[in-house]
């Protein structure tokens, strides 16, 4: 996310509160078709961001404005899978890829997953908190002795 961008949710928080956001926040958080079911977890989210503090989520919004932690992505050590969904916001895209081709201390494999945006943009997880991720080279690793992703 542009720079700029994060000073401008910053001040909308501060002006008009959290919940001025809600619509354009859901939008990063959920596609359009998932959102408009209403099911629990965009409930959730909305009733999370109504009730959240204009104050602090303005200064966290200008903390991640102000974070540059991209000189850290070579220290990265551990083998690493980055996950994005095929049909996810432009910037998380590029991102991930930029993340995949910055790793240089260990491997990194990027697994793209086909499903347009899973329902959900940045918090997938939200939508399928125990996903069935198809087994893959890319994604072996993450199962636990009882078969079940970690």
């Amino acid at each position: 996310m542009r720079r700029a961008k994060w000073v401008e949710r910053a001040r909308a928080a501060r002006t008009a509160g959290v919940p001025s956001l809600i619509d354009g926040l859901l939008k990063i958080w959920f596609t359009d078709g998932f959102a408009a079911e209403n099911p629990p977890a965009v409930r959730y989210v909305r009733d999370r961001f109504a009730k959240t503090s204009g104050e602090g989520y303005a200064l966290a919004c200008e903390a991640l404005g102000a974070a540059d932690l991209r000189p850290l992505a070579a220290s990265i050590k551990a083998p690493t899978l980055i996950f994005c969904g095929k049909g996810e916001l432009p910037p998380f895209q590029d991102a991930a890829h930029w993340l995949h081709q910055n790793i240089k201390g260990c491997p990194a494999r990027m697994a793209i997953a086909s499903e347009a945006r899973l329902g959900a943009g940045a918090a997938a997880g939200i939508r399928r908190p125990h996903p069935r991720v198809p087994a893959s080279p890319e994604t072996s690793h993450l199962r636990n002795q009882t078969g079940r992703y970690t």
